[in-house]
């Protein structure tokens, strides 16, 4: 069997299931002792997370890497921003170095992690639901194998094919990034004045 992202999904939505029938046999709300080893696993898992992503912040400054990328938005949300400015030309295209992209991917990383483990107390807290913190232990850990800036960074891969800059988005709504070669920029920039 190939490793492909399409296989890799498919992998992951079997363990999901998998999973998530096992949790349910679990009861997490009148035993304390399971709900403490789940409230472990899932800091554990979250730490791990922020852990990772502060390893990768600090190879990334310690690279320094100039080289430029330019990356043109596209996608739902590019597109209806465009709707709403009027605007039917084409995307706007935005330059950085490898360093400031990968940056802006760690530090979204972060936010990420930092978001989801903010709404999952939020739930367990106000609400006493308590089996998202098993889902999102798993999410974690997936979110961590699929990140591109830990192939590149922590496991030393070349940046090329599937983790070519810029990064192919997992989320349908994150906006879509399509790299643009020097010469469709300068010709964008003519076509501008």
């Amino acid at each position: 069997m190939m490793n492909t992202p399409m296989n890799r999904q498919i992998l992951f939505m079997f363990i999901m299931l998998f999973s998530m029938s096992f949790i349910s046999k679990i009861d997490f709300e009148h035993d304390a002792t399971k709900r403490m080893y789940l409230f472990i696993i899932y800091g554990v898992s979250q730490g791990l997370t922020l852990l990772i992503a502060g390893l990768i912040y600090l190879r990334i400054k310690a690279k320094n890497e100039k080289g430029l990328i330019h990356i043109k938005n596209t996608g739902i949300v590019a597109n209806a921003q465009a709707a709403v400015d009027k605007d039917n030309a084409e995307n706007e295209v935005t330059t950085f170095t490898i360093m400031e992209y990968d940056m802006s991917k760690v530090k979204q990383m972060a936010g990420n992690t930092l978001l989801t483990v903010a709404l999952s107390c939020f739930l367990y807290y106000k609400f006493g639901i308590i089996k998202p913190l098993a889902v999102q232990s798993i999410f974690a850990i997936k979110g961590i194998l699929d990140q591109p800036l830990v192939s590149i960074h922590l496991l030393g891969k070349p940046a090329t094919g599937d983790l070519a800059r810029p990064f192919k988005a997992n989320n349908f709504l994150a906006p879509k990034e399509e790299s643009v070669t020097d010469k469709e920029v300068k010709r964008m920039e003519k076509k501008k004045n």
